[in-house]
């Protein structure tokens, strides 16, 4: 594992064997204080550093965030579930959020800008224009076409 790792793993609230998902996955449910909270998870490959790791995985992780309405800071009801090696580390994403953040150089409302959903924030004011689309390239979400046989 690379070291730069530790920081973020050391943030978990729980850890099990990755063979045991699904059972350890409810116990994280349990511990985890929220009403319903939703595990999110993610096979760590190879030896990545902290940098490599949030690169791959922010696009869809802050989408998928914002999907589930839990915006920063707080990112309510919903933690990491990480695979690493024969580990399942659990890390809350309120604690996970602000290092991957860092990690790439920007900010959580930055994050948020570029790869969250688009949507407003807040109501529109009377006689307030809606805000304009994204219109940037996006990164993919989907995964390509397989070829036809």
């Amino acid at each position: 594992m690379d070291p730069s790792l530790k920081p973020l793993l050391d943030r978990s609230f729980h850890r099990a064997a990755a063979q045991e998902a699904n059972a350890a996955i409810q116990d994280a449910r349990e511990r985890a204080g929220a009403e319903e909270p939703f595990s999110y998870e993610l096979v760590v490959n190879g030896e990545p550093t902290l940098g490599e790791l949030a690169t791959e995985i922010l696009p869809r992780l802050v989408y998928h965030l914002e999907s589930r309405g839990a915006r920063a800071p707080a990112y309510e009801g919903i933690f990491l579930s990480l695979f690493v090696g024969a580990d399942l580390i659990f890390v809350h994403a309120r604690d996970a959020m602000p290092m991957l953040a860092d990690a790439v150089g920007l900010s959580l409302e930055e994050l948020a800008e570029r790869y969250g959903t688009g949507e407003l924030r807040r109501a529109l004011r009377p006689g307030e224009t809606p805000p304009t689309p994204h219109t940037a390239s996006r990164e993919k979400l989907l995964l390509p076409d397989k070829p036809k046989a």
